[in-house]
């Protein structure tokens, strides 16, 4: 096929402009890459525990089992006999920052590990007079619990479905995302105005299903303003239901 007229065929000079034109494009390119640095990488979240459980001995308190747990919204350490001093980690808290919470905590920690040592543990109590003490204690709670619970509730505006009495050891009582309530037997075990504490959280969890300024609110309004007086009054029974099996 002939080349039309208009349109001449490419020379060698224009080949040549060509490569010229290709090699300083590549220049300018590689100019700008060297003078102009890559914006820095941020991360979107705080660093990692390396794995879900870690066990670190820490100064002056000992080892300390840190444990990471999805849902949760703040850090909290527990002392108990069974399982020694132990911090449940948000997943997004970092393990530098769990750790520097204990260090903040170490007075109330190791008085706590006192309070834990000074108490008798299953193992130095006869296992028939446990289960007996057990026993009675599920009896107590069953008859008082549920009736309490339902005037609580009918004083208060509250509604649930239903209330179970259960053998835990790790928490006083719990509400479902169906607002059914569990309590632990071991309640029994508290003063009357910490039992009435622990049901009246559980119910205002009913309506709100965390720990947001709305449920605090609500809590201070249900306690007089003794929200946090009566949270830290029982503390100082953490170990407790650890004593009994």
């Amino acid at each position: 096929m002939k080349i039309p007229n208009t349109i001449k065929a490419p020379t060698e000079k224009h080949h040549c402009i060509t490569n010229l034109l290709v090699l300083i494009s590549f220049m300018v390119k590689r100019f700008c890459n060297l003078c102009i640095p890559a914006p820095p990488k941020i991360p979107t979240f705080a660093p990692r525990m390396p794995r879900t459980e870690v066990v670190i001995e820490e100064p002056g308190i000992g080892p300390v089992n840190y444990r990471r747990r999805r849902g949760l919204r703040r850090l909290s350490v527990r002392v108990t006999a069974r399982r020694g001093v132990s911090v449940s980690v948000p997943y997004l808290v970092s393990l530098a920052t769990a750790r520097a919470f204990v260090h903040d905590k170490t007075d109330w920690i190791l008085r706590a590990v006192r309070q834990v040592r000074q108490q008798p543990t299953v193992s130095e109590q006869d296992p028939a007079e446990v289960a007996a003490r057990i026993a009675e204690l599920r009896r107590w709670a069953k008859a008082e619990i549920p009736a309490r619970l339902e005037a609580l509730a009918a004083a208060h505006g509250f509604t649930y479905n239903g209330v179970t009495i259960k053998k835990t050891v790790s928490r006083w009582g719990s509400c479902s995302a169906t607002n059914h309530i569990n309590i632990s037997l071991y309640l029994m075990l508290l003063p009357e105005h910490l039992r009435d504490f622990v049901l009246l959280h559980e119910l205002v969890h009913t309506r709100y299903k965390n720990h947001g300024p709305a449920f605090h609110a609500k809590m201070q309004e249900l306690c007089g303003g003794r929200e946090k007086e009566l949270s830290r009054e029982i503390r100082k029974y953490a170990g407790l239901p650890a004593t009994l099996g």
